[in-house]
């Protein structure tokens, strides 16, 4: 078969390699296997399936390098496969499992549809946005929400491991999270840095605030508000995840409003996809399924123009998470 058709086959190849290995993360064989190799046979009479049906689609799996495939049908999890186990740090279960939902995998089947119009193939394919599906689809809801919080567990991660917040540091300073949810990388930069006197303020909308108010400490304010009309006074702003929900014109916006409030000699933490390569595929699930988009180095560049902030560096990291850091 000529190159181009191959690659065309290894593309579709890729489909329905990731709809094997999200069943078998679904069904949850990751955490069967987790103390010890398996038949096929034994795995099939454990969750009450189709005996040949499994040793298929294990088999299928196993060429992936995520389970190793023995002689007498035997299959065990390989190294790679273990971050599908349910309740390891770093498990990635629940973003396959997520992704591969109906609520994500109807809007995808109608791409069309938003590269006609413009807009996220939600509306049509779910009849609203992902936020109302999800209520009413509350156990898909659930491993979204899952899956949302390791992603951000291991952007934070990152952005702790290669940003030098003790360089920048100072007493008495004032670290604000901008939509934070429950203040878990505000609380970890905290710990980190270790100084008393540092202050730090989480900014949310008014449900999620009471939520976290059971969740931190005493070492930091929470305050409720609206990005779009202010946010609080404070020397270091964090904005992890939350640009790539909104539009350019939002984005601007939000990033006013922290130059307004920021003191002169302040700082804004952006952590974010980079578009480089192949996290261009991560920008149009942004497409598909929402009304934001990722952004080029460039692209944040001019959106903290339009704000007159000035991109300051650009720390690239082995995932797809960048820090982008910006100031007056």
């Amino acid at each position: 078969m000529a190159e181009p058709a191959m690659q065309v086959f290894e593309c579709v190849r890729n489909l329905w390699a990731t709809r094997c290995l999200s069943t078998v993360a679904s069904l949850k064989i990751p955490d069967f296997l987790r103390d010890g190799p398996r038949t096929s046979t034994e795995i099939a009479a454990h969750f009450n399936l189709h005996e040949d049906s499994v040793f298929r689609l294990l088999r299928a799996v196993s060429t992936m390098g995520f389970l190793e495939h023995s002689e007498s049908n035997v299959f065990a999890l390989t190294a790679t496969g273990e971050c599908l186990i349910s309740d390891v740090p770093g498990s990635m279960r629940a973003y396959l499992v997520a992704m591969c939902a109906p609520g994500h995998w109807l809007p995808w089947g109608n791409i069309e549809s938003t590269i006609e119009s413009g807009v996220p193939a939600t509306e049509m394919e779910l009849g609203a946005d992902l936020g109302s599906y999800y209520s009413k689809h509350p156990d898909e809801g659930h491993t979204f929400n899952e899956a949302m919080q390791n992603i951000n567990n291991m952007s934070a991660a990152v952005c702790l491991d290669v940003y030098p917040f003790e360089e920048i540091a100072s007493d008495d300073m004032c670290i604000v999270d901008i939509g934070g949810a429950h203040g878990d990388f505000l609380v970890d930069i905290l710990q980190k840095l270790n100084r008393p006197s540092i202050r730090g303020i989480l900014f949310e909308r008014p449900e999620v605030i009471d939520t976290a108010a059971s969740l931190v400490g005493d070492e930091i304010d929470l305050i409720s508000g609206d990005f779009f009309d202010s946010v609080p006074p404070g020397d270091l702003y964090l904005v992890k995840h939350v640009l790539h929900e909104w539009t350019d014109e939002h984005c601007v916006k939000i990033l006013k409003n922290i130059r307004a409030s920021m003191d002169t000699s302040g700082r804004v933490l952006v952590v974010e996809v980079l578009v480089q390569g192949t996290e261009s595929l991560v920008d149009m699930n942004m497409l598909v399924m929402f009304n934001g988009r990722e952004r080029t180095e460039a692209e944040f560049a001019e959106l903290f123009r339009q704000a007159d902030l000035k991109l300051t560096r650009v720390i690239r990291t082995s995932t797809p998470f960048a820090v982008l850091e910006a100031t007056a």
